[in-house]
């Protein structure tokens, strides 16, 4: 197999994964939940959602830091215990997983101890597909700038890929 070849089933994996992993997140758009809070330095401050389909949830510091923990299985979450965590600086994201049944996913919001506390807004987006302001509502897709960039990305690649064979 030739490194054009090789090349070629690399790009297609890439754009297959990277595509449905944007278009997932992208599609938990609708604001469920809106949470402003503190939490003391060094502690964990805990919150339940119930959630269908896929969920995302953005965590901001707006004073010191603040970092998110999320688990499917335990109810306080840490930084030991967890299936999802974003521990950066700002703004923290984390989607959990597409599933077509009803769950409760336990969120720990963590302050860092270099703060004595931290001041954080929580939003929780829901999938389209499941949320919708009224019964039988119809969404029409639209194809996002990161997926048309990838695309594009895609196509350039392509045709390096042909102009090297």
């Amino acid at each position: 197999m030739n490194i054009v070849h090789k090349l070629s089933i690399f790009l297609i994996i890439l754009k297959t994964s990277f595509c449905n992993i944007w278009t997932d997140w992208e599609n938990a758009k609708y604001l469920s939940k809106s949470i402003r809070g503190v939490v003391g330095g060094g502690n964990f401050t805990y919150y339940s959602l119930k959630c269908h389909g896929i969920c995302k949830i953005e965590l901001k510091s707006l004073k010191g830091d603040a970092d998110l923990y999320v688990s499917e299985r335990f109810e306080r979450p840490t930084w030991e215990e967890y299936d999802y965590k974003a521990d950066t600086c700002g703004l923290d994201v984390v989607g959990v997983a597409d599933d077509q049944r009803k769950k409760v996913v336990y969120i720990g919001v963590y302050g860092h101890p270099f703060s004595d506390e931290s001041v954080f807004a929580m939003s929780v987006y829901v999938d389209s597909e499941f949320y919708s302001s009224k019964p039988g509502e119809n969404t029409t897709e639209s194809t996002s700038i990161p997926t048309l960039i990838l695309e594009i990305l895609f196509e350039l690649l392509k045709i390096v890929a042909e102009v090297l064979m």
